[in-house]
Parts: structure tokens; sequence; C-alpha cells
């Protein structure tokens, strides 16, 4: 099981209905980028899949005013519900996951009841005894194998160790539930530990809004655009733009662009950071743009100037293909 499902379903799901970058900032504000593989690119990634199987609804938004494309905003459906209880409770109870999967789960645990969350961990409690007991069947500290194994012996002392550790811990959880501890699902209105939108995060990485433009993408060897299933442009000059608040993009050269297939539509944006952004719409179509050009973009994003970056969408597939 991989943690950046049920971290990326239960930031959601706190939310109501999120935007990639108030996900991935509630994550940082939690530390998950530091514990777990909460990376930006993981997480824009998880919310696309979940969409794809329905767990999430995708509703986009209208056009962002910083230049941008529109953006998407999820929230989760009913199956996207079960998955994310199903989710919890396989957490709390698996011993044989990594830390980050339990550490997740401990950041949702409020969101079952109490009485249930009490024997989901009584269950995990119950099955680390019966680890613990399989060990010592065949191996205890001074018995009759541990001269036998000599120094391999010290990683079964510390898979008991750490088992011993893990149930004390787990007891001393179900102590805290059983008096009261926390405000459970059912039991009242609680504060959602999330940030507000439009709030600074205290525990980003770096400043507060980075970009970066990078000429040769590590790993991508060409970029590929189809329009409805035919090729609009192929690269192999992508530049990647990296921003706070938004998912990579690769920016094109137009002379990698079927630009005869474009037409120029009535659309102008501002972004603060990176300039005026003209946007471009399939011929015969002017309302329905699909890709921005910068065509005298800031210094710090000056290798972009007049090349075309696409959405992707229902009719725009954008392929990265690797070196």
């Amino acid at each position: 099981m991989s943690a950046i499902r049920l971290l990326v379903l239960g930031a959601v799901r706190q939310h109501g209905r999120a935007h990639g970058y108030m996900v991935r900032n509630d994550l940082e504000f939690w530390g998950a980028h530091e514990w777990s593989n909460a990376k930006p690119g993981s997480i824009y990634h998880a919310l696309k899949q979940l969409a794809k199987q329905e767990l999430l609804t995708a509703h986009t938004t209208s056009p962002s005013p910083d230049g941008g494309p529109p953006r998407t905003e999820y929230e989760l459906t009913g199956t996207g519900e079960e998955e994310f209880l199903r989710l919890l409770r396989h957490a709390l109870t698996a011993i044989d996951e990594k830390p980050d999967v339990l550490t997740s789960a401990v950041g949702f645990i409020v969101d079952l009841p109490r009485a249930e969350a009490i024997a989901l961990l009584r269950a995990r409690v119950a099955a680390l005894r019966a680890w613990r007991a399989e060990v010592d069947a065949h191996w205890s500290p001074g018995g009759p194998t541990a001269p036998e194994l000599g120094h391999i012996g010290e990683i079964m002392d510390l898979w008991v160790h750490t088992s011993d550790s893990a149930a004390a811990w787990t007891e001393g959880l179900i102590t805290r539930l059983e008096e009261g501890r926390y405000v459970m699902a059912g039991e009242g209105e609680r504060e959602a530990d999330v940030l507000p939108e439009g709030t600074a995060n205290p525990y980003a990485d770096g400043h507060s809004h980075r970009i970066e433009v990078i000429a040769e993408p590590a790993g991508v060897r060409r970029v590929r655009v189809t329009l409805r299933g035919t090729e609009i442009a192929d690269s192999a000059r992508p530049l990647l733009l990296t921003e706070t608040g938004y998912p990579d993009r690769y920016y094109l050269p137009p002379e990698d662009v079927r630009t005869a297939e474009l037409v120029e539509s009535e659309r102008r944006t501002h972004c603060p950071f990176k300039g005026d952004a003209r946007y471009w719409a399939p011929r015969g179509t002017p309302d329905h743009e699909i890709a921005w050009s910068y065509p005298s973009p800031k210094p710090l994003v000056a290798a972009v100037r007049d090349h075309l970056c696409f959405c992707e969408s229902d009719d725009v597939r954008i392929e990265i293909l690797p070196n």
C-alpha cells in the first residue's frame, strides 16, 4: 500500500473540495514531504489517477487570474469515501506496511468512530503479539540458536524490540482513546487540520514562490501532443517550467508545433511571475483554448518566450517520452 493514496484522499476529504495546491500545501503543513513520498509530482499524479479511477470527481474552475489555465478542483465520490475508509482501516491493522502508512493512518484516525478505532488498534496489538510469539518459537536472546546466528541474531533482537515497542505504543493509544481523548467521528464538530486557502504555509520549503525553467529535463527525450488523436506538436527541445502551486509544465518551441492548426484567441491574462499570456485554440473553435504562450515573459522565465504550453484535457493528450 502506498501512503500517498491515503494522504491525498484524506486531504481532499477534509476540505470537501480542493485543488492540487491546497492538497500539496496541507501535506507540507503536516510534514508529509519529509516522512512519506508525498512530493509535488506524486501528489498531482495521484489526484489525476484517483480521478481516472472515479474515486475523485474533477471540476474545472474559472481561469486562474495569474496567467495559468483553469484549476481543477477535486472531491471524493461515494466510491472514494469507501476507498479512503478501507485504506485507513487497513493501515491501522497491518503490521507489515512501511512506517509512513501507519503515520498517515494515525493522522486520520479521528475520522473513525471511537469504538471502531479502538477495535482496529486492538487487532493491531493482537497481530504484533502473534508475530512476536512466532519469532519466540524459533529464536530468543540467549537461546540455543543464538550462538549459531552470531551477529545476525542482532537483527532478530531488533525485530523483537520493535514489535514490543509498537505494541506498547498502540496499547497506550487505546488507553487514551478509552479515556475520551480527541473528538472522534460522530462526536461533534472539530477543526480540520488544514490550511485555509490563501494562508501562507509556515512549513513549506524555500521561498514563498519559486519558479524555474529547466532546459534539458532529466529523463525526458521528447514531448508529443495530440489533439483528438492527431499529432499537433512533437519536440525534442522541451523546456520544463516548475512553479510553486502548479504542476510542472512543458513549453515547446513554436517550430515544433503545427501553429497553422491553431488560432490566437482574444483571451489575455497576467501573471506577476511570468508576464502577459496569450491563448491559442484549434482553428475553427476559437473559444476552446488548449495552449498559451508568453511573447514577452519576465526575465526569470525569458527562455519560454513564444514557446507554447498545452493543457491536457479530454481532447488534448500530452505524452512524455523518456530517454
